[in-house]
């Protein structure tokens, strides 16, 4: 009896060391999970990657981009329509312009003025828009930047210069579904809520640009001076606008994309800094919903139009 007694209690040591996690009864012990620290990655584009944000885990509903080909599809699906002035394409009026293109004259010495007045370019889709994509918890964001060669002045002997970046940011909810829009002029900006800008088939933005500083307005209007509002933006029987998905290109700072993207100086930019080295509103998890002045004043006053005051966009 003794004798089968230890063998039994040897057959049962030799199971709990083969299959731990298994008890008499049948039952089964869960194995301890391990709980590890998320870190956020940035890649060479300076983009969060989807896999891991800042912002927290994203949902299984979430629907995020998941590669580079279905951010440029998102990226295009969400493009804005910039509506020009109907002067826009006059002399000084400038279209937006290829910054690789300003970036190369640059470098080899060219000084001269550079203003696209091409609106057959503009239609044409030959003029490239420049995009970044962030995901942040289940939502995504994508910032649209748009070059212009020559900025004109809006008095006589005030506002002009040469290189302008301007841009906007669309939000994107899960379910991939257009949400708010962020609006850039110079040092302000104000965001508009779903149903309080228009849009193009649906997905679009329409962007009003202003005929001299190229800020980005949900309307059209101004009466042509210098304050903040008032830049023209009256697009007219002309219709002038820009399908800017017709030509999007992603900004990298990886080994293999432009030169310009690349550089990180103000010489070729005319004392400019490129898009992917600012420090404004460069993390768009964390975008400040307007800047300015909450009253209509002359000077920045972002936040008079914007529908969530200056709240995380």
């Amino acid at each position: 009896m003794k004798t089968t007694t230890t063998a039994m209690t040897l057959i049962f040591s030799l199971l709990v060391l083969l299959a731990p996690g298994l008890i008499p009864g049948g039952a089964t012990v869960e194995p301890t999970p391990v709980v590890t620290a998320a870190v956020a990655r940035v890649n060479d584009t300076g983009d969060v990657l989807p896999s891991e944000r800042r912002s927290g885990a994203p949902s299984q509903q979430a629907g995020l981009a998941q590669n580079a080909a279905e951010i440029q599809q998102l990226a295009e699906t969400f493009a804005p329509l910039l509506r020009f002035d109907s002067k826009q394409g006059d002399k000084n009026k400038c279209f937006p312009s290829d910054a690789g293109q300003y970036y190369e004259k640059r470098r080899r010495g060219e000084k001269g003025r550079v203003c696209n007045t091409d609106y057959d370019s503009i239609e044409r889709g030959d003029v490239p828009v420049y995009y970044q994509y962030a995901a942040c918890g289940d939502d995504q964001y994508v910032s649209y930047w748009f070059f212009y060669g020559w900025q004109d002045t809006c008095s006589p002997g005030e506002g002009e210069h040469p290189a302008d970046w301007e841009r906007v940011v669309v939000k994107i909810r899960p379910g991939n579904t257009r949400d708010r829009v962020m609006f850039f002029q110079h040092k302000g900006q104000y965001t508009k809520t779903r149903n309080h800008y228009k849009t193009y088939e649906n997905t679009h933005p329409v962007v009003y640009v202003g005929k001299n500083s190229h800020g980005s307005y949900h309307d059209d209007g101004g009466s042509g001076t210098c304050c903040y509002w008032e830049d023209f933006r009256n697009p007219g029987k002309p219709n002038q606008k820009m399908q800017t998905w017709k030509n999007l290109v992603r900004l990298s700072k990886e080994p293999g994309s432009p030169e310009w993207m690349r550089y990180d100086g103000t010489k070729y930019w005319d004392g400019l800094t490129g898009p992917l080295f600012r420090k404004r509103d460069s993390d768009l998890c964390n975008l400040q919903g307007c800047r300015g002045s909450h009253l209509k004043v002359c000077h920045t006053g972002g936040c008079y139009k914007s529908d969530i005051g200056d709240k995380d966009m």
